[in-house]
């Protein structure tokens, strides 16, 4: 099968050598299987939400990229602080942090 000839990969955009449906690549896929086990632990917002004012990871959906927030019932939203100033964060899916590292 000549490059080309098949599918895009649906994460890297690479050539595969599928024809039907949506697929990732062997490169792709070894990556995710290695992915630690508590980057796959993201929560949706519909389905449960973290202790309040409690430090989590935050997909933030504006930015596109996490980041460590809390949830507010007051705002009803996810916030943090940098710098000294507050803001929101728009996500809609949230993770625990994980451990520290081992002295």
């Amino acid at each position: 099968m000549a490059c080309g000839d098949g599918s895009r990969c649906s994460v890297c955009n690479c050539y595969t050598d599928y024809d039907d449906g949506e697929f990732i690549c062997d490169g792709c896929l070894s990556v995710a299987q290695n992915i630690s086990p508590w980057m796959r632990n993201w929560q949706n917002i519909d389905v449960s939400m973290p202790p309040e004012h409690e430090n989590v990871l935050v997909w933030d959906e504006m930015f596109n990229e996490p980041c460590i927030a809390f949830y507010s019932s007051f705002w009803k939203s996810f916030c943090y602080i940098k710098r000294g100033e507050p803001g929101l964060v728009y996500g809609e899916h949230w993770m625990p942090l994980p451990q520290g590292p081992e002295e």
